[in-house]
């Protein structure tokens, strides 16, 4: 049995593992291969980068706050990966331990089926990890015409903002993230790339308040679970637009088994798989309170 997985440090909430062992039983390779979660911390990313090696992983999905953290430790960087050094997917090619990024994909195609229209949105993107990353280099490759890159730890975004006008980007502005009521009046779209707002410690969280958001913008949050953070409540309640990170989820992990398995899974079958194992974790959540109150 090959074993895929999916690793960081707080991965208990994930619904990758349903969302891919439901693509691999559509396309028949339940029995060929199995996706788990394997928690990490930082101090140990080599053993993860020996197991790829040695076969013991075929592959392997890296999340928050591992996709930086382990690039050094990667024999090959490919893809968007060499511009934006935030790696998400790991597998193993010729003895080499290979590292890529499919968040652009991702995050791109679910932008295009939320009918965005790219090169006239005005963005901005909050953090400055591996995940923003990904994100920003994706925009500008789409001709996003501003990029405003905002983050509670300016000197991140600065040093993101200065990455991306390496490669002649004039329109990065980076800032803080107090300074968000400032940069909203010139925007369209605002892209939530923190955890704040995630299943756990960060799900009553929002990286800004209701009164700095306005009708008329476009809000995605890239936290998936709850599938309605308070980021997007607090949007839909001012009259914006909202996204959610579900189809990125997929739309990224579709990715990762092409690269994996080389064949083509049902976006579908995941999306289905990872939209009821989401609601299954809201309900055991809500009886959880239920019984501690």
């Amino acid at each position: 049995m090959k074993r895929l997985c999916v690793v960081g440090t707080h991965i208990a909430h994930s619904v990758s593992p349903q969302m891919h062992n439901a693509a691999l039983a559509d396309l028949g390779l339940s029995r060929e291969y199995h996706y788990d979660r394997n928690p990490m911390r930082p101090k140990d990313v080599q053993q993860l980068i020996d197991d790829i090696a040695d076969g013991q992983i075929t592959g392997a999905n890296i999340t928050a706050p591992l996709k930086e953290v382990i690039v050094p430790f990667i024999d090959r960087i490919g893809g968007d990966a060499v511009q934006t050094s935030s790696v998400n997917t790991l597998y193993s090619h010729k003895g080499m331990v290979v590292g890529c990024s499919t968040d652009g994909v991702g995050f791109i195609k679910s932008l295009q089926e939320s009918r965005i229209d790219i090169p006239s949105t005005r963005c901005i993107v909050i953090g400055a990890g591996g995940a923003a990353r990904s994100i920003c280099h994706s925009l500008l490759k789409h001709d996003v015409p501003n990029l405003f890159i905002l983050n509670r730890n300016v000197e991140r975004a600065r040093d993101l903002a200065r990455v991306l006008r390496s490669g002649g980007n004039a329109s990065v502005v980076s800032g803080r993230l107090e300074e968000f009521p400032n940069y909203v009046r010139h925007s369209d779209m605002v892209i939530n790339c923190t955890p704040l707002g995630m299943r756990g410690v960060y799900e009553n969280e929002s990286p800004v308040t209701d009164s700095e958001l306005m009708n008329g913008l476009s809000v995605m949050d890239l936290n998936y679970n709850p599938p309605r953070t308070k980021l997007l409540a607090m949007a839909e309640d001012e009259g914006c637009r909202t996204i959610n990170g579900v189809m990125m989820l997929v739309h990224q992990g579709a990715e990762s088994l092409r690269i994996w398995t080389g064949r083509e899974p049902s976006i579908g079958v995941m999306r289905a798989a990872a939209l009821a194992a989401i609601d299954e974790q809201g309900r055991s959540h809500e009886k959880g309170r239920v019984r501690k109150s």
